[in-house]
Formats: C-alpha cells, structure tokens, sequence
C-alpha cells in the first residue's frame, strides 16, 4: 500500500491537505515524517509534485525536508496557512515544540521566513506547543494563527503585518472564552457556528465530556456561545482518544458540522447545530462501531481531516489515514 509513493509505514507519518496552486481548493495532500526530513506533496491524481527524495522500492528513506525547514526532529509538526491575506492556504507553517524553531514556506515557490526564536511573541519553547490557521476577523481568511499550551493556559492569536512580521491580537494566560486550557490533552479547533465563516474556536477535553465553542465578542475578547459537559450532538467526549474536527458536510464552503472520532473503536460521529445551543448527530457509530464509507477506524492510531476530495473549494470529504500500516482513504 502506498499514495503517490509515500509509503505510510512510518507510526510518526502525518497528513494534512494544502491549496498547493492557490486556487481556493484544499485539494492536495502533504504527507510528512517527522525526524527522517521527508515530505510528499501530491496533486489531485495522487501523483507526487514534491517529493520523492531518496526511496528504495516502496520504502521512504530519508529526505530534506522542504523550503530550509528540514524536518529532522521526531516533534516536527506543519499545518496549512494563508500568510498572504489572500483567502488560499498556499503556505506551509513548520515548526518545532519546544525549540523556538518556525518557518512558513510557500508550497508551490519554496520561499520562506523563519524564526528560532517563536513568532509573534509566543516563544514555542514548550515540547507540548501546538498551532492552527485560524479566520480571526470573519474575513474567510485563514490568515491568522493560534498557538496554543494544554495544560498551561496559554494562548496567542497573531496576525501577519505588512513587513512579514507577526504581533499579537490576543493573549491569554488563563485559556480563552472561559476554557481554562489547564489540561496536557485540551485541544482547539475552528468551526462556523453559525454565520458563514470558520472564526469561532471549539475547544475541547477527550476523557471528560467538556467542550466550549468561543466567539470574538467588541474588545478582542473573547466568551463562550456553547459549552457542554456531557459532550456534544450525543458523542459523549469521555474517551481520552476523542479527537475532532469542523467539517462542510453538506457542501455549503463552511465548516458548520462538527466530526468527532474515537480512533480504535470504529466510533465516528457527525454533529449538526440544529438551534442556537443545541446539536444534533447526522451520521452516528458509537463505540464500539464500524467506522464510516468502509473504513473501520479499527486502530488506535487512525487520523481523519476534512478535505477537498473533489478540487470543489469545498471541505466536504474526509480523509483517513493509518500511520505505520500505510492505509489511507478518501
């Protein structure tokens, strides 16, 4: 098993999609091995438009990463962003927990601006940092960034200014919107709760039921339009394994659904918000379950994103992915 050469037989390997043409479509896969330096992108067809480095039959060896990051540490992460206001996510953030190390790389050119010193403010010197790309002015951009320490409180939104540097427009000490961000597993998405534009953040604790979606309120600050302790559209949040994700389920060009999963139970969930504080499941396997469209999310180690399966602009797929096993579906 292998998608476009990228073998997926690495436990480490991780997946996201990408705007690689910036044509507004989330519609090419970057497939990544942190600690080895490689990296596939691949084009709609699944054929490889960056990467293959070194192979060896069907076995990655090694690469050098992308655009100077090298991508030689086991804790290198990446995510999508728009670093250029222009409503693609064309840029690849890289950067290393832990270490201060950051770089945004524009997939298509290879031309990047680095830090090893955090960004923004936000010194990324704690193993545990984590960041996304994030609407923060409901313009449909995703042209802001969240960096974020579970189990610390701490939280950045920053915003790219004209001489490519990055400021902040939100700190928060104390989690943000009520969330306190106090445990090592909280974790942050983006999602539409309800106007169009994915610039609320859902933020959740696996193992506990608790989950808050947060809005922009007059003063950058920031209060909760939902929260719950019981979990959410009848998934009830209390696996440590819980992950999940905004979703465009029904293909309108927002992430207005939710998707919630319980990797190695076969346990996949989709949550609609049918009134203001109330959601309910349109596509509902518990735990245990068979997983969704014949992907039995059997094992542990099961990943799932919202992607442009059919280059529409819209996010209305899903892939799944097993690292180690080198199963992916779409």
């Amino acid at each position: 098993n292998c998608l476009g050469g990228y073998d997926l037989h690495s436990a480490a390997d991780k997946s996201f999609g990408l705007d690689f043409l910036s044509t507004g479509k989330l519609d090419h896969i970057v497939l990544y091995r942190p600690g080895t330096g490689a990296i596939f992108i691949l084009n709609p067809a699944r054929q490889a438009v960056v990467g293959p480095f070194r192979t060896h039959s069907d076995a990655l060896l090694s690469g050098s990463g992308f655009g100077g990051f090298d991508l030689s540490s086991p804790a290198d992460l990446a995510f999508a962003f728009d670093f250029g206001h222009t409503g693609h996510l064309d840029h690849i953030v890289f950067y290393r927990p832990g270490t201060g190390l950051i770089m945004i790389v524009h997939a298509a050119t290879g031309t990047a601006v680095a830090s090893h010193t955090g960004i923004g403010g936000y010194d990324l010197k704690s193993p545990s940092d984590i960041g996304l790309a994030f609407d923060y002015g409901s313009t449909g951009k995703q042209d802001h960034l969240v960096f974020y320490r579970p189990g610390v409180g701490t939280i950045f939104i920053l915003t790219h200014n004209a001489d490519n540097s990055f400021s902040a427009v939100y700190t928060g000490s104390t989690g943000i919107g009520g969330f306190d961000l106090r445990s090592p597993v909280d974790r942050v998405f983006t999602f539409d709760y309800g106007d169009g534009h994915a610039d609320h953040l859902a933020l959740y604790r696996p193992g506990t039921g608790i989950i808050y979606i947060v809005a922009l309120e007059s003063g950058n600050s920031f209060s909760a339009v939902f929260t719950s302790t019981t979990g959410i559209g009848g998934y009830d949040l209390l696996s440590a394994g819980d992950l999940a994700f905004g979703y465009d389920y029904d293909g309108i060009g927002t992430p207005n659904y939710i998707a919630l999963y319980r990797p190695g139970t076969g346990a996949f969930w989709i949550a609609q918000q049918n009134a203001p504080g109330s959601f309910v499941p349109v596509y509902s396997q518990g735990d245990p379950g068979t997983g969704i469209a014949g992907y039995d999310l059997a094992s542990p180690a099961d990943r799932a994103y919202a992607f442009d399966a059919q280059s529409l602009g819209l996010l209305n797929g899903i892939a799944l992915y097993r690292p180690g096993e080198g199963a992916f579906w779409i």
